[in-house]
């Protein structure tokens, strides 16, 4: 009795997850029309439009690049989305495309001058980085907001290592270090493809540091 109290117990976390994800989701598209972010994705199209291709920061590093053009569809797909049609525009996750094929680039502008009527489907991913990078393009176009999870990173960062200092965790502090060093750490901000695992990342490593639970771990670790 007691293990099918905590299934339902799961399952309806579960479920309360999906519906908040879900609710939210459309709230966003529901609430930010596409007139309130079009004058910020104008903005973008220019840096957008010059890198349609993998960027590669560092020709002598391979893992330098940035997937710019992922970027370039993902707004494609927050302003072609419909605030009249909200769940609708979020379960189709459509975006302009001439060719109507993935591959096919360089039509955000051609978006914004067909006002947003979106003929390809991009229905493979979960696009939940919209509840995000919608409400912060009614204010910032996209290279502010590359600069501003940036900073975040950077806040983040700078508070593990606090933390760590604090709690004399050294050997972690180095190997923290020589983890972000081989990743390239300093190029994830400025693609959206990258940023959220590394945030997400960032936040369950502070919290799992300063929970009693992962304390433990840590003394078991070097006694």
């Amino acid at each position: 009795m007691k293990n099918l109290k905590s299934i339902i117990k799961y399952i309806l976390i579960f479920i309360g997850l999906i519906a908040i994800l879900l609710g939210t989701f459309v709230a966003t598209v529901k609430f930010i029309p596409r007139e309130k972010i079009e004058n910020n994705i104008k903005e973008s199209l220019p840096y957008l439009e010059s890198n349609t291709e993998l960027i590669e920061v560092k020709p002598t590093r391979e893992y330098s690049y940035l997937h710019v053009y992922a970027d370039e569809i993902l707004l494609n797909m927050m302003y072609c989305m419909d605030s009249n049609q909200p769940l609708k525009s979020v379960m189709e996750a459509k975006y302009y495309s001439d060719n109507a094929v993935l591959e096919d680039l360089l039509s955000l502008g051609k978006a914004l001058k067909n006002g947003g009527q979106g003929n390809q489907e991009y229905i493979r991913y979960w696009h939940g980085s919209t509840i995000i990078i919608r409400p912060l393009l009614i204010f910032f176009n996209i290279n502010e907001i590359y600069h501003i999870f940036a900073i975040i990173m950077i806040i983040l960062i700078a508070t593990l290592f606090i933390i760590l200092i604090k709690k004399k965790q050294y050997i972690l502090i180095i190997a923290t270090i020589i983890g972000y060093i081989m990743i390239a750490i300093n190029y994830v901000p400025f693609c959206l493809e990258y940023v959220w695992t590394f945030l997400i990342m960032l936040v369950v490593s502070i919290i799992g540091i300063l929970t009693k639970k992962h304390n433990i771990l840590l003394k078991e670790m070097y006694t």
